[in-house]
């Protein structure tokens, strides 16, 4: 059976670096890194994908990532989706929410909450 997988959605080399740095210490979950929307709703669909982290920009905006939680929600099966933004809108955070995200994340995060993130949703 495949390890468990966090799904990355982003092309951006310093945000894919500094995610990994957070995965690294979780031993239980692999990273994998998706570069844009469409390949990305393929892959959420995979059992073994347990969480994705789409940022916004990678996946189309806003009807990208709500496309997203769609294709996972078809899956009938739990897998978080943490939304990753250049800049935070709260319009486009509450919309996102109410969609199935389950947190929004202003770039660059914080690396100590992103742990501690992941690790609650896995």
């Amino acid at each position: 059976m495949p390890l468990p997988t966090a799904l990355l959605v982003n092309r951006n080399r310093g945000v894919v670096d500094a995610v990994q740095g957070v995965f690294d210490t979780i031993d239980h979950l692999r990273l994998e890194v998706c570069p844009e929307g469409e390949q990305a709703r393929r892959a959420a669909t995979r059992p073994e994908v347990i969480l994705v982290l789409a940022h916004i920009e990678a996946t189309g905006g806003e009807a990208g990532i709500t496309q997203l939680l769609w294709a996972i929600a078809a899956t009938r099966r739990a897998c978080p989706t943490l939304v990753l933004s250049d800049r935070y809108a709260e319009h486009q955070a509450a919309g996102l929410l109410r969609a199935g995200a389950a947190d929004y994340l202003e770039l660059p995060a914080d690396r100590a909450k992103l742990a501690q993130l992941a690790d609650a949703h896995t």
